[in-house]
């Protein structure tokens, strides 16, 4: 006998598995402020106000997305030749898109000018969404590091990321003083308005 083979997935079917993955993002993101509320005597309006339709998201649909490694030379400096190369692998593997300068990208020995430098050079060399100067199959998701512990400093690096063509940042939150989910909220609610 033949075995049974599986239909391909329609559009339909991957766009509603898409918006129930976002479903629940956002209920995890509500449960975590309402137990943060809870935890908390400041009292502040959480509003999830989202659409969730994929294609309001992004443009693209983007599967993979991993964090590339920097690599440096003897003398400090960032060897854009071995990260060039370690790209194009990632690339020619399947990637989707890249997190340049994060935790596995040195971005804690970086300084905030070779962070916009790794990627405007990124999407210059590797076709982020916004554009290159070289052809590629597939545009590339860049996802800068431009998050910071203060909100002045993760404003500044977000807008020149977004300067440069990046797609999105990553934010982080300010992990040294005690911040109240209120505080939160203004801090990466600041960093939002600067992808619009």
């Amino acid at each position: 006998k033949e075995k049974d083979k599986k239909a391909p997935d329609s559009e339909n079917a991957r766009e509603e598995r898409a918006r129930a993955r976002e479903k629940a993002a956002v209920a995890a993101v509500a449960a975590v402020a309402a137990n943060e509320r809870a935890n908390e005597n400041d009292s502040f309006l959480l509003n999830l106000d989202l659409d969730l339709h994929p294609h309001t998201l992004h443009k693209h649909t983007h599967s993979l997305i991993t964090a590339i490694k920097t690599p440096y030379l003897s003398n400090g400096r960032i060897d854009l030749d071995s990260y060039d190369a370690l790209v194009a692998l990632q690339l020619a593997s399947g990637v989707d898109g890249l997190v340049i300068g994060g935790t596995t990208g040195e971005g804690q020995l970086m300084s905030w000018d070779e962070h916009v430098m790794l990627i405007a050079h990124t999407v210059n060399a590797f076709g982020g969404s916004k554009g290159s100067k070289v052809s590629c199959e597939k545009s590339l998701l860049v996802v800068g590091n431009t998050g910071s512990n203060a909100t002045r400093e993760a404003l500044h690096a977000t807008e020149q990321g977004f300067a440069v063509g990046m797609d999105c940042s990553l934010q982080i939150n300010p992990y040294y003083g005690k911040t109240s989910a209120a505080g939160l909220l203004r801090h990466f609610g600041a960093a939002l308005s600067e992808g619009a």
